[in-house]
């Protein structure tokens, strides 16, 4: 999560400087979400508003599992299964055979915001984004941080 939440703020997103965000970002008087952040949303700074979409993403994904405890659930993460062998895993378990020509392609790097990112000035560290992360899931309600907890087990 930290390094998703550098990509974010490297990126600008969820700040005055890109707008783009606003078309996709679900904010916490949304219906559907599963976790609100701790502050009105428009009371939240840039990192703290990339904080409150990617915890309440966890907190939908942990909602779903509840929600349908009885529907079989194959865990991954998108930086395992950009990799070969993380890929291959996936199919075998979803009982599918790997198409070796269509794995290289399927896991080739492609990272078309990398100069984006280059092009601006580094805003916040690993660190600095791991510490954010902490500090924002400690002002929590303690019953959005017990749903999303199993999921920052390594941030926390």
């Amino acid at each position: 999560m930290a390094a998703t939440l550098k990509s974010l703020v490297d990126l600008g997103y969820f700040s005055d400087s890109s707008w783009h965000w606003r078309l996709w970002m679900q904010a916490d008087t949304s219906h559907t979400a599963a976790v609100r952040p701790p502050r009105p949303f428009e009371k939240l700074d840039a990192v703290d508003r990339a904080i409150a979409y990617l915890v309440d993403i966890e907190g939908r994904a942990a909602r779903f599992k509840t929600d349908y405890a009885d529907v079989p659930i194959i865990q991954v993460r998108l930086e395992e299964i950009s990799q070969t062998a993380g890929a291959e895993k996936l199919l075998r378990s979803l009982n599918l055979s790997p198409n070796p020509e269509a794995l290289r392609r399927a896991t080739k790097q492609k990272n078309a915001r990398a100069d984006l990112k280059q092009d601006r000035e580094k805003q916040i560290t690993l660190e600095q984004c791991r510490e954010r992360i902490r500090t924002y899931v400690s002002q929590m309600r303690s019953s959005d941080r017990d749903l999303v907890a199993p999921l920052l087990v390594d941030i926390v």
